[in-house]
C-alpha cells in the first residue's frame, strides 16, 4: 500500500511538472535567478544523489518495492534539480524556453515511472502466479517422498516475502503418517523458499 500511493504521489507530480511545463512554453517569462540561490540548489541536488545511493544500497540487501520507489524518488529529485539549474543557466544563453522544454521531458519520464510502479504495487496487491516457484515447490515434494501425489500448487505472491502456498495433495501409501509428511513439507517450504503454506489432502489413490 505504501509504494502505491507513493508511486501515485510520483505520477501526480509528474503531471502537474508537465503541466506547468507547457504553460510556460506556451507563455514564456524571463528566467533569472541569484548566485546564492544556484549554491544552495546545487548542494540540494548533491543531498538527493547521496540519499538515492544509501537507498540503492539498502535495496540490494532488502529487495523491497517501497525502497525502491524511495530509491528511484530520489534520483528523480536529483534530475529535477540539476535540471532546474542547467535550464535557468542555459535559458537566459539560448534564448528560448529551455527550462519548459527540458521540465516537460523530465515530467514525461516522472510520470511514466510512476504509472509503471503503480502497476507493480497493485500487482503485488492483488497477488501473482509464480509459475517458476511452483516448479520448485514439485521437486522439493517429490524429494520427500515419492509416494506422494501433487493434484494442484497455487502459488501467490503479495509483495517482498510474503509468498503463500496451496497445496492439494494425496498419498498412494496408507502406511505412511499424513501428519508427519505434513509438517515436513510445511517446514522445508518455510526454510528452503521462504513460503507460507496450507496443505490439503485427497482420499488415498
Amino acid at each position: 500500500i505504501t509504494t502505491f500511493i507513493m508511486s501515485l504521489i510520483m505520477t501526480v507530480a509528474g503531471c502537474s511538472f508537465a503541466y506547468n511545463s507547457l504553460s510556460r512554453l506556451m507563455t514564456p517569462v524571463p528566467v533569472w535567478y541569484f548566485t546564492k540561490y544556484a549554491v544552495i540548489i546545487t548542494f540540494t541536488c548533491l543531498v538527493k544523489l547521496l540519499l538515492g545511493v544509501i537507498f540503492t544500497v539498502r535495496y540490494k540487501k532488502a529487495q523491497s518495492t517501497v525502497i525502491k520507489t524511495v530509491m528511484l524518488d530520489s534520483y528523480l529529485d536529483c534530475a529535477i534539480t540539476l535540471m532546474t539549474l542547467v535550464s535557468f543557466t542555459l535559458s537566459n544563453t539560448v534564448g528560448f524556453a529551455f527550462d519548459s522544454i527540458l521540465g516537460l521531458t523530465i515530467s514525461i519520464i516522472i510520470a511514466v515511472l510512476g504509472i509503471r510502479l503503480i502497476i507493480s504495487s497493485v500487482c503485488d496487491l492483488i497477488g501473482e502466479r509464480n509459475e517458476e516457484l511452483e516448479n520448485r515447490i514439485s521437486v522439493l515434494i517429490n524429494k520427500i517422498n515419492e509416494n506422494i501425489g501433487i493434484n494442484d500448487i497455487t502459488v501467490h505472491s503479495y509483495g517482498d516475502e510474503k509468498v503463500y502456498v496451496t497445496l492439494n495433495l494425496s498419498l498412494t501409501d496408507k502406511e505412511i503418517d499424513l501428519l508427519s509428511v505434513q509438517n515436513i513439507i510445511k517446514n522445508q517450504l518455510k526454510t528452503e523458499l521462504n513460503c507460507n503454506s496450507t496443505v490439503e489432502w485427497e482420499a488415498f489413490s
